[in-house]
C-alpha cells in the first residue's frame, strides 16, 4: 500500500468520540472510532451513570448519533437515567410518584429518546428536555441475544440511523459466558463490527470482588477485571471507575472524597495512561473535578 494511503488509513483509525469530560478526553483522546472502550468497576460504583454521562454529552448535547443497548434495565429506566444526568437521580425517583407527568402514550414511546414527553414545567432545565426530545439517541433493551443477533442489531442501527457511538450496558451478558474460545470469538466479532461500521463502542465490565480483599486504597488494576485477558486483547481503551467513598475512605492525599471519583486509564493503545479526578454530580453524572481540587496524573508510555 502506498504511503499516502497508509497515512489516510491511520487518520481514519484515529477518529474519536469525545466523552464530554475535558480532562479525560485530554488524557485519552476520546473513545476510539473502530475500537472498543471498556469501562470497568465494582457494582454500585457508577458504571451506568458514567455511560449515561457519555450518552448525555455526546448524543444529547453533542448530537452525535448514539445507540444504547441494555441487557439489564428496560428502555424506560435507561431514559430516566439519562434524564437524571441533568436533574439528579433523586428528582427522577420523586417523579415516579406523580403519574400525571407521564401519559400512557409517552410511556409507550419512551424507548426512543427523542419521543420522551416529560412535561417541561416540572423540570428545572426545560432547555435540556427540549434537547432530549430531538436528540439522535436510540435505546433498545433485550434480556438476551446471541452474538449474531447483536451484530445484526448493530448493523440495523447503523443502516437506519447512521450511529457513530454504541454503548452496551452490560456486555457481560453476552461475552462472559461459555468457553474461553467462545468468549474470545465474541470479543473479536464485536471489534470487527466496530471497525467495519466505523463506530466507537463503549462497554461496561465488572471488577472482581478480590479487589476488596486488598489493603490500601483498593484502586483496581487490569488483573481485577472479569475476563480481563479478552478485554486486554481487544479493547483499545480500558478505564476504571473508582470512588473512595464506596470503601468508606472519606479523605485522600488531595482532601475530601465527598462525591469524588477517579477515572483510571489503565490501558490506552494510542498512548497515555493515568488518572483524572471527577465530580459525581447529583448521584447521576460525572464531570471534571472542581478546579481548586482537580488532579491530573498523566503517565507517558
Amino acid at each position: 500500500m502506498k504511503l499516502n494511503k497508509l497515512l489516510y488509513h491511520i487518520r481514519e483509525k484515529e477518529d474519536c468520540i469525545p466523552t464530554g469530560i475535558p480532562s479525560l478526553d485530554e488524557l485519552t483522546g476520546g473513545l476510539p472510532v473502530g475500537g472498543i472502550t471498556a469501562l470497568a468497576a465494582r457494582p454500585s460504583m457508577g458504571k451506568t451513570p458514567f455511560a449515561m454521562t457519555v450518552v448525555r454529552n455526546a448524543g444529547i448535547i453533542g448530537r452525535i448519533p448514539t445507540a444504547v443497548l441494555s441487557f439489564e434495565d428496560d428502555s424506560e429506566y435507561v431514559a430516566k437515567r439519562l434524564l437524571a444526568t441533568q436533574i439528579g437521580w433523586d428528582a427522577v425517583k420523586s417523579m415516579e410518584h406523580d403519574p400525571v407527568r407521564l401519559t400512557a402514550e409517552q410511556k409507550e414511546k419512551i424507548g426512543k429518546l427523542e419521543q420522551i414527553g416529560f412535561i417541561s414545567q416540572n423540570i428545572e432545565d426545560s432547555s435540556f428536555l427540549e434537547k432530549m426530545k430531538e436528540a439522535p439517541v436510540w435505546i433498545e433493551h433485550d434480556a438476551y441475544v446471541t452474538m449474531d443477533e447483536l451484530v445484526s442489531k448493530i448493523e440495523r442501527l447503523k443502516r437506519e440511523n447512521n450511529i457513530s457511538l454504541l454503548v452496551i450496558d452490560n456486555f457481560g451478558h453476552i461475552a462472559m459466558d461459555g468457553y474461553a474460545s467462545d468468549k474470545e470469538h465474541k470479543m473479536q466479532k464485536l471489534l470487527q463490527t466496530a471497525e467495519r461500521l466505523k463506530i466507537a463502542v463503549l462497554v461496561t465490565a465488572r471488577v472482581l470482588r478480590s479487589v476488596e480483599t486488598r489493603g490500601g486504597t483498593k484502586k483496581p488494576m487490569l488483573s481485577d477485571i472479569e475476563n480481563e485477558a479478552f478485554l486486554e486483547n481487544y479493547a483499545s481503551l480500558i478505564v476504571f471507575l473508582y470512588r473512595p467513598e464506596y470503601y468508606c475512605i472519606f479523605e485522600d492525599e488531595y482532601g475530601s472524597t465527598l462525591n469524588k471519583a477517579y477515572a483510571i486509564v489503565a490501558r490506552n493503545k494510542r498512548g497515555d495512561i493515568g488518572e483524572v479526578s471527577l465530580d459525581f454530580v447529583k448521584k447521576a453524572r460525572f464531570a471534571d473535578w472542581t478546579p481548586i481540587n482537580k488532579t491530573f496524573n498523566k503517565i507517558i508510555i
